[in-house]
């Protein structure tokens, strides 16, 4: 996640499963989401990384793919099982790919910050959070009057 983007609590997560799955991080997770996170292998906490436009820089398309290949690349090399997951603005102008993976918050946010990322979503068991590359977090949707 880099800046120039929308912002990050207007999130459409867009899960590139059978049937596709998305989640409005600007609506509270509901019962019938939490249902599907299980039943697509997600009923854990896990992180949603990408690798495009890292550092906040604008990729164009084709560098944003050799980017995201190298992040799939490295993920799989180390055993882990990925699920497709496009980041998207509501109005699905922006999109940028990355990938749902069951790892421990300090691992990810690692693999986060090697691949030039500010930040990444993370789902608790409960809820999203934004996870800054500090570690700070924030709740999505936001608490009401921020």
């Amino acid at each position: 996640m880099t800046h120039g983007e929308p912002p990050y609590p207007d999130t459409v997560l867009e899960f590139q499963t059978r049937p596709p799955f998305s989640v409005d991080l600007r609506r509270p997770v509901d019962l019938a989401t939490l249902a599907w996170l299980r039943d697509a292998g997600l009923g854990e906490p896990f992180a949603i990384v990408t690798a495009c436009n890292p550092g906040g820089a604008q990729l164009d398309e084709k560098e944003n793919r050799v980017q995201t290949g190298n992040l799939e690349a490295s993920l799989r090399a180390g055993g882990l099982a990925i699920i497709h997951v496009d980041g998207c603005s509501p109005d699905r102008t922006h999109r940028e790919p990355g990938f749902a993976v069951l790892l421990p918050l300090e691992d990810a946010l690692a693999l986060a910050l090697h691949f030039g990322q500010d930040a990444l979503f993370w789902f608790d068991g409960e809820r999203f959070w934004l996870v800054a590359g500090d570690g700070s977090r924030e709740p999505l949707p936001p608490p009401r009057g921020e």
